[in-house]
């Protein structure tokens, strides 16, 4: 009865493109086809491999990850990546509650071993402090409660980062350097899950993995909602 009132007076609405939708759904069928398919991207780096592939990925090829796998929701394009924006920049954090049910069921058709606790890629408090959420923490919590994991806060951003939009690859992975420090030293999970909300360079996600390691870590896995 609740239910029906509420979907009355506040209709479900795709999660990307905000056309309404049935009940108990959160994307639209066009939306859906933005998802990506975990078994046609490359599962170091999340990338979907072009339709003529031999396997070799054009996005990591040569490059080294401390991370061992990644997969994420959809490229950062089109209406997903308008949904982001609005999520991170808009102050849309009921937002978070679609976006980590989707990414929750990437992981699981990744088919990835049993993982030992969820850990989100932090902002730095000041950063936190003008934005008045953290987005890679919110998502973490969905996906943690989904797959029915831990969440630890193992990492910290000891180093406010200028924003790295308009830097190039390599200006990327300097701006990143140092720039994470593990939390729990001695108590750090074996197997993480490692989440936050954009894949570009992987400049941040090697530096919160190199940290994550150097803190106790055995392994890394990478979830992301875009992948750019």
């Amino acid at each position: 009865m609740l239910s029906a009132l509420w979907d009355l007076l506040f209709p479900p609405r795709c999660l990307f493109c905000r056309q309404r939708l049935a009940a108990n759904t959160i994307l639209c069928s066009h939306c859906r086809l933005q998802v990506l398919e975990i078994s046609r991207c490359c599962s170091l780096c999340g990338y979907p491999f072009p339709a003529r592939s031999n396997g070799n990925c054009p996005r990591c090829s040569g490059q080294k990850f401390l991370f061992a796998h990644t997969c994420a929701v959809g490229l950062y394009a089109g209406q997903l990546k308008e949904a982001i924006r609005r999520y991170k920049y808009g102050g849309r954090t009921e937002m978070a509650a679609g976006f980590g049910k989707l990414l929750a069921q990437q992981i699981t058709k990744c088919n990835w071993p049993h993982l030992d606790a969820v850990v989100p890629i932090p902002l730095h408090p000041q950063k936190l402090r003008q934005r008045g959420f953290d987005q890679a923490v919110l998502l973490a919590e969905v996906v943690a409660k989904e797959l029915a994991l831990p969440l630890k806060k193992s990492l910290r951003r000891c180093r406010d980062t200028v924003s790295q939009t308009q830097l190039s690859a390599a200006e990327r992975r300097r701006n990143l350097e140092d720039a994470f420090s593990a939390v729990q030293a001695g108590q750090m999970p074996k197997k993480i899950l490692l989440v936050d909300d954009l894949l570009t360079t992987g400049a941040t996600a090697n530096n919160a993995a190199k940290a994550l390691l150097a803190g106790g870590a055995e392994k890394i896995y990478l979830a992301v909602l875009g992948r750019s």
